[in-house]
């Protein structure tokens, strides 16, 4: 499923001002791809990740990920893409998270391989 991703960015960044990461970041997915459940419903569901799983915040999996891969579930049927888009998304958010840091480039590349070969 193809959204815009303007606007899913936009209403991420609309519920981010009162809910957490994975809240607002299921809502908004859900509200663009017009998903049925009601988003008090969504922001039940994703609550539990908020701060990440199991509230570990830095030191654990990203809220806003989550919520993402939860909204994977509901917007796709096809199980096998659920799971190519999911690791697709995990290895997208590492890329993003490794280029914004204040490390030289061998440093980055050295980290990803590390991860690479820690979960392969």
């Amino acid at each position: 499923m193809d959204l815009d991703s303007e606007l899913v960015e936009e209403k991420i960044r609309k519920y981010r001002v009162f809910k957490s990461c994975s809240q607002s970041t299921l809502m908004g997915l859900c509200e663009v791809a017009n998903h049925p459940m009601s988003q008090a419903r969504l922001c039940a569901l994703a609550s539990g990740f908020s701060g990440g799983i199991g509230g570990t915040f830095d030191e654990g999996t990203c809220g806003a990920l989550t919520g993402a891969l939860i909204a994977l579930g509901f917007l796709e049927d096809d199980e096998i893409k659920i799971k190519m888009d999911a690791k697709k998304l995990w290895w997208n958010t590492l890329r993003k998270i490794l280029n914004e840091l204040d490390e030289p480039e061998s440093v980055k590349k050295e980290i990803y391989a590390q991860i690479q070969k820690d979960i392969t």
